[in-house]
């Protein structure tokens, strides 16, 4: 059953040879952001990886999708004015890292919706960039890619909430379940089986996405576990399992569903899903 909503310029050859290096494996990108390289903590045997600094396409300050970027850490991509780029010229992101704006930036307008779908709606293989603290958006991966490249290695997380570190998406070798409730999708599962469905959440971490409707309800749970976005009653609030500071970002990204696709999910989802109950308590059965 689907998830169900409320209504309401040039690079340094030290790069070079990163992403020459990343097509083949596991390698430091540069900088304390983490590495980049192929598979993930989410991979198993078998598993193939896509995406990351690997397959970045089109050139240094601009990615096969068209999107213009600027700034760097070296100034590598120059600035671009609001006559240049309608709508706000280079836009820096917030960087965690940073606390403040971003060495590098993109042109927003360049993307067909401008970056204006929230994190939580974001299709497969794409990865969601922190324009302001807090907001969210879907952005292609490319993007990403380029930004931490260019220094910016603070301003994006993958679609489960973990930080963006330029890993590349894993790919599994075979479907680890046809449950159907939980309805794992991507890679060698099975598509989402009804229309304006989506497959959400595939990241290093979490190698298989699951499918959803794009009316799910929203809900949220601040630092001490209390709801500040509650779902309705005999729901769960579902939320993609990580370690540390990702998984407080995650808590605050939940979807609302019945407690029998959420339990699924925090059975077979690879990477782990967690449910909250009414009180904000793990429910485990």
């Amino acid at each position: 059953m689907p998830l169900s909503l409320r209504p309401g310029a040039v690079v340094a050859l030290a790069l070079a040879v990163g992403i020459a290096a990343a097509c083949g494996g596991r390698t430091d990108a540069g900088g304390s952001g983490g590495t980049a390289g192929a598979g993930g903590a989410g991979g198993s045997g078998g598993s193939s990886a896509q995406g990351g600094v690997g397959a970045l396409g089109g050139s240094t300050c601009v990615t096969a999708e068209g999107v213009r970027l600027c700034g760097g850490e070296q100034g590598e991509c120059g600035f671009m004015s609001n006559d240049e780029c309608p709508g706000g010229g280079c836009a820096l992101p917030y960087d965690r890292d940073r606390g403040g704006d971003a060495v590098a930036g993109l042109c927003f307008s360049d993307l067909k919706d401008a970056a204006s779908r929230p994190c939580l709606h974001c299709q497969d293989g794409e990865v969601c960039i922190e324009r302001k603290p807090g907001e969210l958006y879907c952005v292609p991966e490319s993007v990403c890619a380029r930004l931490w490249l260019l220094g910016a290695r603070g301003v994006c997380r993958y679609a489960d909430l973990a930080a963006y570190d330029a890993r590349p998406l894993p790919v599994l070798a075979e479907c680890p379940s046809t449950d159907a409730a939980a309805r794992l999708c991507e890679g060698p599962c099975p598509k989402c089986p009804w229309t304006q469905a989506s497959c959400v959440g595939r990241s290093p971490d979490h190698p298989q996405g699951f499918c959803t409707s794009a009316n799910f309800d929203w809900c949220a749970l601040d630092a001490k576990g209390k709801y500040t976005q509650p779902c309705y009653p005999g729901e769960l609030c579902g939320v993609f399992h990580h370690p540390g500071d990702d998984a407080a970002v995650a808590r605050l990204h939940g979807r609302c569903s019945g407690e029998e696709t959420c339990l699924a999910l925090a059975q077979l989802l690879p990477g782990g899903f967690d449910c909250y109950d009414a009180d904000g308590k793990l429910s485990l059965e």
